[in-house]
């Protein structure tokens, strides 16, 4: 298993724990975001996880890109 961390400073000021498990070929991803401050978590959930369904549908289109060429 391996995975990455980084805080998003800009805006809402948030932590984000990705880790990635090999799974027979196929990756299992866990995403945990934690905000600093709740009232922001509050305010941004709304869209969080829509939000986060676009960036993983553009990287998935990205890796198979890179997988096909």
């Amino acid at each position: 298993m391996s995975g990455l961390c980084f805080d998003h400073l800009s805006g809402h000021e948030f932590r984000v724990t990705a880790t990635f498990e090999d799974l027979d070929g196929r990756t299992n991803v866990i995403f945990h975001q934690l905000f600093k401050i709740t009232e922001e978590f509050e305010q941004a959930k709304a869209y969080c996880v829509e939000g986060n369904e676009q960036n993983f549908d553009r990287l998935g289109k990205l890796l198979a890109e890179m997988t096909s060429s």
